[in-house]
């Protein structure tokens, strides 16, 4: 039986490979859409704006996974980059990025959390000729190991025809064709995204969009209403959490892989507050309040009033300097 024998080029194995899948924390589309807000509106001005995207790779450590591959790329913050489009060039402030990337390396720190240069950000979905010459630029940031992320949001989604009125966000890594690599000639493959948040990031997401299913703007609440929503919203999940625990105790059916998992992140959710909820107790223990720290029920509503207090405390005292920055402002002005 014949076969044919393929050598691989010498420079394979620095190819660089593209993510699995690349996730963005919903901060980051704040900051774009806020830029892209904020952006002048005068007819030489370009109609969209970039910015430097930085973030974390999270290395593939299955057993099927290719050498040196990338499972997922975490984008968690960015920042804004003047530039200027015209028909016949496009400009990009180097020193701005300069600057701005050794200051964002000294808040992120070091080590394996360190968040780096993985790609730039534009708001339209449109790619144009100068989208690969700005990739160029970024891919020389990330290195030839790993390949630069362009990320694109439609901001004129609702307007081209999106009932949802939904972003529409995607993700590219650009490849070099033709026998003679240029900058120009860059072909664009998407690449899969989604937006990823924390637990403890979904409370501020739901104030901001506290109904999904409607595309109309609505003003601003007041703090007490939103408090007193936020805790409705509590008390139905608790309820519903209750009848799920009430229903699966009277079953007599044997627990399957879904109730297992669920009644590991409730036994997780209560030993969490039964031990803020001890060590209230053990204060008061210490203190010579006896009766104090021997219930349960009391401490956990004395936490829940720590917490209470250290929330208002912090709403408070961000309400104060944003007042004090809104007023040195326009002092300056006057100035």
């Amino acid at each position: 039986m014949s076969a044919l024998y393929l050598d691989l080029p010498s420079g394979s194995g620095t190819v660089s490979r593209a993510p699995a899948r690349v996730t963005i924390h919903p901060s980051v589309l704040a900051q774009i859409l806020d830029h892209h807000a904020r952006r002048p509106t005068s007819e030489s001005d370009s109609s969209r704006v970039i910015g430097t995207l930085l973030g974390v790779r999270h290395a593939d450590t299955s057993a099927s996974a290719s050498a040196g591959g990338v499972a997922e790329l975490e984008i968690r913050s960015c920042f804004a980059l003047p530039h200027s489009e015209t028909e016949s060039q496009v400009a990009v402030d180097m020193d701005y990025h300069k600057n701005m990337t050794e200051l964002m390396g000294r808040v992120t720190g070091a080590g394996a959390g360190k968040e780096v240069i993985v790609g730039w950000y534009s708001s339209s979905a449109e790619i144009n000729p100068y989208s690969a010459l700005i990739h160029n630029f970024f891919a020389h940031e990330t290195g030839p190991a790993m390949p630069a992320i362009h990320l694109t949001v439609d901001t004129e989604a609702l307007a081209n025809g999106n009932a949802q009125g939904a972003l529409a966000i995607k993700a590219y890594v650009a490849q070099q064709v033709g026998a003679n690599p240029k900058p120009q000639n860059n072909v664009f493959l998407p690449v899969p995204c989604s937006i990823k948040y924390h637990l403890t990031e979904k409370a501020g997401l739901d104030l901001l969009v506290p109904n999904q299913q409607s595309t109309t703007p609505t003003i601003s609440v007041p703090p007490l209403q939103t408090l007193s929503q936020s805790l409705q919203t509590l008390t139905t999940q608790i309820g519903e959490i209750q009848s799920y625990v009430a229903g699966f105790s009277s079953s007599s059916s044997a627990p399957s892989a879904t109730d297992i998992e669920v009644g590991k992140y409730l036994l997780d959710a209560v030993g969490r507050w039964k031990s803020e909820a001890k060590q209230a107790g053990g204060a008061a223990v210490l203190a010579g309040d006896e009766e104090a720290g021997e219930k349960d029920e009391a401490d956990g509503e004395e936490g829940v009033k720590k917490g209470l207090q250290d929330a208002l405390s912090v709403s408070y005292l961000s309400a104060l300097v944003r007042s004090q920055v809104e007023l040195s402002a326009r002092l300056n002005l006057l100035a």
